[in-house]
């Protein structure tokens, strides 16, 4: 009977760790303290399908592009939901030729290389023009984010391999565009310490993305890419369970694939009538 008791809170503590590891889009809009960004507009559907949803998930993203200097961009992103057209989370990001920042996070931790299916996140190499040249690039980022009742601690770590797959004209709702497409191939891994009230739990997350981006050549922004991952998440339960007698160690595994479309729907300047 006690063992039924620890085992139904070890299952209610493991959602609860789950969920808080699995964060994505927040419900949070633009900082209202933040001024007006300016520049560029351009806004994406998102197309996020794992396969076991009933319907498919649609985000619209907009994303507003200003000039901060030479070759220094300013990214101002807003999801939001389809169906209710309500904003659910926003952030800043400043661009360099060789750099990404992220000014404001309002939720989840900006990995750029793991997040392709964001349009214009990530930066690629350079010399991709040929068809078939590639270029492989490591990455590695930390930091923290906020979860409920706690704070995430997480080391990023991976490799992303870029292939170019050569020129195409594209036609989307909002225009023709010439593209130079990119192959790309991303694998990494996640370490994670939620601490949730007064104890810590390990979580290691692993993935594999592969997929391709069209980018106009003019301007350098996404129209169309295509994407599918699997990711696997282990927590480390053990310190919940640690008075069960005969067990040394205790965890729970999710696995989840996912495929998305990202594609440019709309552009313009910010603030202007569509």
């Amino acid at each position: 009977m006690r063992y039924a008791a620890v085992f139904l809170a070890l299952g209610v503590l493991a959602i609860v760790v789950i969920a808080a590891a699995m964060i994505g889009i927040g419900k949070q809009g633009l900082p209202a303290d933040r001024p007006d960004p300016g520049g560029q507009r351009f806004d994406y559907v998102l197309l996020q399908d794992s396969g076991q949803m009933s319907e498919k998930n649609l985000t619209t993203i907009t994303c507003i592009v200003a000039e901060e200097g030479p070759d220094k961009k300013r990214y101002s992103y807003l999801l939001g939901s389809a169906g209710t057209g309500q904003s659910e989370h926003s952030f800043v990001i400043m661009k360099t030729k060789d750099r990404t920042e992220v000014l404001v996070d309002s939720g989840f931790p900006v990995i750029p290389p793991i997040r392709p299916e964001i349009p214009n996140l990530q930066s690629f190499p350079e010399a991709l023009s040929e068809p078939g040249a590639s270029r492989t690039v490591d990455f590695s980022q930390s930091g923290t984010y906020a979860i409920t009742n706690g704070t995430a601690y997480y080391q990023a770590n991976g490799t992303s391999t870029f292939t170019g797959l050569g020129y195409r004209n594209l036609s989307t709702d909002s225009g023709t565009y010439e593209c130079i497409g990119i192959a790309q191939t991303t694998t990494y891994t996640i370490s994670e310490v939620l601490r949730i009230g007064f104890t810590d739990h390990p979580v290691e997350k692993t993935g594999r993305i592969s997929g391709e981006t069209w980018v106009d050549v003019h301007n350098g922004m996404v129209i169309r890419s295509a994407f599918d991952s699997h990711k696997a998440l282990m927590v480390d339960l053990t310190s919940a369970g640690n008075n069960i007698a005969g067990f040394e160690k205790i965890y729970r595994e999710v696995a989840t694939d996912l495929h998305t479309e990202t594609e440019l729907t709309d552009a313009g300047v910010y603030g202007q009538d569509r």
